[in-house]
């Protein structure tokens, strides 16, 4: 069933961001599974869509009762972002929000390079009706973008989400080292700022309809609580785990110096990826 459419170690940031794998948050007591959550699914068995010229295609196919979107590279070009929504029959619920796949955003999303293509698997089917995917935006590596600029903003939005609480959060580390902070200190400073933060966002998002939630203001509030969550949970994680013979320090100082050196180099290829994100 297939439809076409036309469109190890502690300094490594994958093994950081790979314990901070929490992909689901609370919004207006629902949980919306979000779109960083690596998706690696199973190749569908079909062939894109390719018509003349164009830069990006994508298909949908149906591999055990389960759709499978497949963006394939046209361009000669490698993409590092596409932002896609997934709308499904009224009255389904999918399981996943709208995708976002970033690889400055998230290591473990990888450039597709010219030739080759991601799938994403979606959820399971029901009463066999396919979902709707729209591939909305895409960025190359070069910067040069495809699909609707106001989607590609979305994106780059979305990275200078990550990259301000990045800095809060090297800040936050910084105080901490030149407190000489122990472990259960760091982890209680983390905490109190994580709770700080979530008394501070919106109660609720604006989402009265299911098509309300693919509107810009909506995916933008996810994100937001979707980037923040990724950070916390990363730094968490991390100094959860530190190893013995720092815990067994008197301060925390090394370890809290090496995350925090990481952070730095997340931000930095943020800073750096093309086309710059807005101020």
């Amino acid at each position: 069933m297939t439809e076409s459419f036309a469109c190890k170690d502690t300094n490594s940031l994958d093994d950081l961001q790979s314990s901070a794998r929490p992909r689901a948050v609370k919004v207006s007591g629902c949980t919306i599974v979000l779109a960083l959550l690596l998706l690696t699914g199973l190749v569908p068995r079909t062939t894109s869509a390719q018509q003349p010229g164009q830069k990006v295609s994508m298909s949908l196919a149906v591999t055990n009762n389960r759709p499978v979107v497949s963006i394939v590279n046209n361009h000669t070009v490698p993409i590092e972002a596409c932002f896609l929504t997934i709308k499904y029959p009224s009255g389904q619920r999918g399981g996943i929000g709208p995708i976002f796949y970033d690889t400055h955003a998230h290591r473990r999303d990888k450039p597709i390079l010219p030739g080759q293509s991601q799938q994403f698997t979606l959820g399971p089917l029901q009463d066999q009706q396919t979902p709707a995917p729209t591939l909305q935006a895409v960025i190359f590596a070069d910067g040069s973008t495809w699909g609707d600029p106001d989607r590609v903003q979305q994106i780059l939005r979305a990275r200078k989400i990550l990259s301000d609480r990045l800095e809060k959060m090297m800040t936050l580390l910084q105080t901490l080292i030149s407190q000489k902070a122990s472990r259960d200190q760091a982890l209680s400073a983390v905490q109190a700022e994580w709770d700080a933060w979530n008394k501070s966002k919106p109660g609720s998002l604006p989402i009265t309809t299911p098509d309300d939630f693919y509107t810009i203001p909506s995916i933008d509030a996810l994100e937001e609580d979707s980037r923040n969550t990724l950070v916390f949970y990363m730094v968490k994680s991390n100094i959860e785990r530190s190893p013995i013979s720092v815990r067994e320090a008197a301060d925390e100082s090394k370890f809290l110096t090496m995350l925090n050196g990481v952070l730095a180099r997340w931000d930095a290829d943020l800073k750096a990826a093309k086309p710059p994100m807005p101020n």
